[in-house]
């Protein structure tokens, strides 16, 4: 039950931290194009999310993680079977596969991943940003891409919007 609780508390503690990676090199060069000036946090992603047909709609699953708002600063956060990130953290527990190779040689540890929650609901651009080892790394993207539940899409301003989830992955040997 503490290990529960611990690991749970370190995942809340992620979400909450926001999902920028310190590592992302900071550009302050003034550009001549009006959209860089714009705040990244601000923007609606054009067109009508609830019409596929509209031409202004991209592809949910299209784009970069860029167009995406931070779970942390989105107005209405997106949830997963009626509750948080904690829930869709649950599902994911649950279907972990611990890499065999990598249980038998002892390696464990956390894998950091982010993926995108889209206005349809659906997840995309799921990436390692901080990873253990290429075993554990690979299993946390595949069982994140095998859900195919669809989450309650993020909203800002009243719009259906694509918001960038982080979450640790974690590997432990329990003996």
């Amino acid at each position: 039950m503490r290990h529960l609780y611990l690991t749970l508390v370190s995942m809340l503690a992620i979400v909450i931290a926001g999902c920028t990676s310190p590592y992302d090199p900071i550009d302050d060069t003034p550009s001549d194009d009006p959209t860089e000036n714009q705040d990244p946090h601000a923007e609606v992603i054009p067109g009508n999310p609830e019409n596929p047909e509209d031409p202004q709609n991209p592809d949910p699953g299209s784009g970069t993680t860029d167009d995406a708002i931070d779970y942390s600063l989105v107005e209405v956060r997106p949830t997963f079977q009626g509750g948080d990130a904690n829930k869709f953290y649950e599902w994911v527990q649950k279907n972990l596969v611990y890499p065999e190779q990598a249980k038998a040689e002892g390696v464990q540890g956390r894998v950091y991943v982010q993926f995108i929650v889209n206005t349809d609901g659906s997840m995309s651009n799921v990436e390692v940003k901080r990873g253990v080892d290429d075993r554990l790394n690979a299993e946390a993207v595949r069982v994140i891409q095998s859900c195919q539940i669809k989450w309650t899409p993020g909203m800002q301003n009243g719009k259906k919007v694509r918001v960038r989830v982080g979450m640790t992955v974690p590997f432990q040997i329990i003996s």
